[in-house]
């Protein structure tokens, strides 16, 4: 398969984002107001500049995985979703959350895409040494027996394969 350069470009920063290391305390910032288009940092200075240094390796993951899938499965990447679960919000916004449906255990990806008798693939995201919470392993079980594919994955490596595996099925 030949990636585009734009599909390429993705690639690297989502293979940058899960190996940069974590954040240190003070981190230089931009002013992105004052950053022209073809002056955008890539690579290492775009994760800074994005202000990804200093996220958690989930968080990290997750983004890392959802820029993977836009470069390697272009075609269905407007039907791989993510939930906002791990985001810190403040008292009032988890209210608003809880009264429009979020629920504890929500999987991190949602790919829309049935395959193999399933009606689509649900991820927990875990970066090494994570473990799945009573929550997460419930929602998953609920929505295997409602007929999705749902797992826990424990690295980028673990995610790509389990991904891979499920959209190759017929």
């Amino acid at each position: 398969m030949r990636l585009t350069e734009r599909q390429y470009a993705a690639l690297r920063l989502a293979q940058d984002v899960l190996t940069q290391p974590a954040a240190p305390t003070r981190t230089r910032r931009r002013n992105a107001a004052a950053v022209r288009a073809e002056d955008t940092p890539t690579g290492r200075d775009a994760i800074h500049f994005m202000g990804l240094s200093k996220l958690k390796p989930e968080q990290r993951l997750q983004i890392g995985v959802l820029r993977w899938v836009d470069a390697t499965f272009p075609e269905i990447a407007p039907l791989v979703m993510a939930s906002a679960g791990g985001v810190r919000t403040s008292l009032s916004q988890a209210v608003k959350m809880k009264s429009m449906g979020y629920r504890k255990g929500t999987p991190d990806i949602f790919v829309a895409v049935p395959k193999g008798g399933r009606h689509g693939l649900f991820l927990e995201l875990k970066a090494i040494g994570g473990k799945a919470s009573p929550e997460q392993k419930i929602m998953l079980a609920n929505l295997q027996a409602q007929g999705y594919a749902a797992a826990v994955v424990v690295g980028f490596e673990q995610v790509k394969a389990t991904l891979t595996a499920y959209l190759s099925q017929t």
